[in-house]
């Protein structure tokens, strides 16, 4: 019927599927997704936030990654395709075109609102200056009727637009709308034309075909369906119907059904109908265990989704697993190493405004405030906890969290902050002098710091816990304030702040191994009248030597 009609395929999952995953790719993720569209035959890859270059912010949603990272990953293992980008103009910016070539971008797609082609103008033109295949992507376009689609392609077209697309972005039209839009531009404009779906009334593929019959010769999809919404057309599913209905195209069904089925796999619930608790039991059930050993973590696993695994499974069966957890998370391969350095800078930013910010009067929220931004900016997910600014006699608090407390001349104040990335996190303590405070207390941070590091001198490959923390102890035995120190003065670090193997304390035998990553030193001398002022920093054991990954100043700050 339709005569071998070659289709070009555009595969989005990178881009809009990371809606789906709120932008949370790694970069495994993204070098098994692009590795294997490539191999399966896919023409065009799109890469970026799911808003496009210069998406990853606070309007928009933090991604795990920056554009750059996604781009060199995905280009390391593409060997066939057309590296693709999409550029919101008021979003992304030349210079974030100029990177993506530099990065193997070999095409861009400069989307716009449906009345607003125009805006899009110098971006198509760059583009083509770039040397970039341009496609002009009119957005929404469900809003506004055929003739006006007609006329904003023609613009993309005016501006050196190599493909218009139509993209369905809300899920909207029905078959006979995608054809009318498709169909008129087509007949228009002497480019090709493309078609992007989305499913919210499941018409996804159906629209596309629509849109083949219209005329369309590009179409868009994403493996699994992911995209913002409702999702994409799915794109595995799409190339089997193509197949089906005589097109042709240059995917390799069976290949991109592996792509599909290498670790997309997501599972929603319609609340309130459904839970988190009764989507687990359904698909443990799905997988054939009918009588599970069911391990729990210490932490973060709610009564309603206990409540609803022990009346589908035995609850003999249930048992308190956090200690393998810990054991397993507490060595870290490379790959998790590097995502803690980016939540380790996020922190040094943060303490850089913090610290600029204290002065008499500011409240410790208001310190708190400016921290937070500058470890946004810098990638952080955000704090995996209350973040300590605590002043004056708070600063014995053992878990204290900021409040409205105004900061007085001659106080200590402690900066304890947090940041994520790719879920790995990052903490760093340090202290601040606000005039002049008690000359204890300027000893006792003094005594910290050297306590400090003995500790880090005395952590490698396989010495006992007890090791490392005696080696602190005795800098605080000396002086004869050991009765008003913690036994703990460390723990590991990684999916949480604090992970607890190896715990570094007194008496505690766990052996210190290559790959972990610790925090030193957690307490205060816990004397009233010398006491409150900390350091902490996270360390991570390497084969040939700690590296301080909180690589910040350690010198008490003096502030007037």
């Amino acid at each position: 019927m339709n005569s071998g009609k070659f289709i070009h395929i555009v595969d989005t999952t990178l881009r809009d599927g990371s809606h789906a995953v709120s932008h949370r790719f790694t970069r495994e993720q993204i070098k098994a997704i692009a590795g294997g569209l490539d191999a399966a035959g896919v023409e065009y890859i799109e890469v970026s936030h799911g808003d496009g270059l210069g998406g990853s912010s606070y309007n928009y949603g933090w991604a795990a990654l920056s554009d750059e990272e996604m781009l060199r990953a995905a280009a390391e293992v593409i060997k066939r395709a057309k590296l693709t980008v999409l550029l919101l103009p008021g979003i992304g910016t030349q210079e974030d075109l100029k990177m993506a070539i530099e990065c193997g971008a070999k095409a861009v797609r400069v989307a716009t609102h449906v009345t607003e082609a125009d805006i899009g103008e110098q971006h198509i033109g760059l583009a083509k200056k770039m040397g970039l295949e341009a496609f002009g992507f009119l957005m929404m376009s469900h809003m506004v009727s055929p003739e006006q689609v007609v006329e904003q392609a023609l613009l993309f077209e005016s501006y050196g637009a190599d493909y218009i697309y139509i993209a369905d972005s809300a899920g909207a039209m029905l078959p006979e709308d995608v054809k009318a839009r498709v169909g008129a531009v087509v007949e228009k404009v002497s480019v090709p034309v493309g078609f992007h779906a989305h499913n919210n009334l499941t018409l996804a593929t159906a629209n596309c075909l629509a849109a083949l019959e219209a005329g369309a010769t590009f179409l868009d999809g994403a493996c699994r369906g992911l995209g913002a919404g409702a999702g994409n057309a799915q794109t595995e599913a799409l190339i089997g119907v193509l197949d089906k209905a005589g097109y042709q195209t240059s995917v390799d069904f069976y290949k991109i059904m592996d792509v599909a089925e290498s670790g997309l796999t997501t599972y929603g619930y319609i609340f309130p109908q459904e839970s988190l608790g009764s989507k687990l039991v359904e698909r443990i059930k799905a997988y054939g265990f009918n009588s599970p050993r069911v391990g729990f973590e210490r932490y973060f696993v709610d009564y309603a989704v206990y409540d609803a695994l022990r009346k589908a499974f035995p609850e003999r069966n249930f048992i308190g697993a956090a200690d393998l957890f810990y054991r397993v998370r507490s060595i870290k391969e490379p790959q998790e190493v590097e995502p803690m350095r980016r939540a380790a800078a996020a922190v040094c930013r943060g303490m850089e405004a913090a610290i600029k910010s204290v002065r008499p009067g500011i409240t410790e929220l208001d310190i708190l405030a400016e921290a937070e931004y500058p470890m946004l900016k810098a990638g952080s997910g955000g704090s995996p906890f209350r973040s300590q600014i605590v002043s004056g006699k708070r600063t014995l608090l053992t878990h204290p969290c900021a409040t409205n407390k105004k900061i007085q001349p001659g106080e200590v104040v402690v900066i304890h902050l947090g940041a994520t990335y790719e879920g790995y996190c990052a903490k760093m303590c340090r202290t601040v002098a606000v005039g002049d405070i008690h000359p204890g207390q300027e000893e006792v941070y003094n005594l910290l710091l050297k306590a400090q590091e003995k500790a880090i001198s005395a952590l490698r490959p396989g010495v006992r816990s007890w090791e490392v923390d005696a080696a602190a102890r005795e800098v605080i035995r000396n002086k004869g304030l050991e009765k008003y120190y913690l036994d703990v003065v460390g723990y590991g670090v990684g999916l949480r702040q604090s992970e607890f193997y190896p715990i570094i304390g007194k008496g505690r035998m766990e052996t210190i191994e290559e790959g972990m990553v610790v925090d030193l030193l957690l307490p205060t001398i816990y004397r009233p009248d010398i006491g409150g002022p900390r350091i902490t920093d996270v360390i991570y054991v390497g084969k040939d030597g700690n590296e301080i990954l909180t690589a910040y100043s350690k010198e008490l700050v003096k502030v007037m």
